[in-house]
């Protein structure tokens, strides 16, 4: 084991923070589920995630929610709300709001 390494690896994950799930919604009728996480472990940028029928799906993010303004790094999604049976959820990206539906329709 590397342990030179670790001091390294642990700030690039944030305290291996990145990549883990967070902030869950669940809608009440168990079939949706929302949260937020990176793609990766080491990747800082926050994506809407939605998990319904068995698999897990990118809502929003920089890449689906519109271009990063100035062509800089993006937080991407940290903070949504979402409507009683997590339908349709409102996500900040780069100051802008936007609106998602999670079964693929207009907002």
């Amino acid at each position: 084991m590397d342990l030179d390494g670790f001091p390294r690896q642990f700030a690039r994950t944030r305290r291996f923070s990145l990549g883990v799930p967070r902030s869950f919604t669940v809608s009440p009728d168990g079939e949706r589920v929302l949260f937020l996480r990176s793609a990766s472990g080491t990747d800082p940028c926050g994506l809407l995630w939605l998990y319904g029928n068995g698999r897990e799906r990118v809502l929003a993010g920089p890449a689906e929610g519109g271009p990063v303004e100035g062509g800089g790094a993006s937080a991407g999604v940290t903070e949504y709300a979402a409507d009683r049976e997590a339908r349709t959820v409102a996500y900040v990206l780069d100051g802008s709001l936007w609106t998602v539906r999670t079964d693929g329709g207009a907002p």
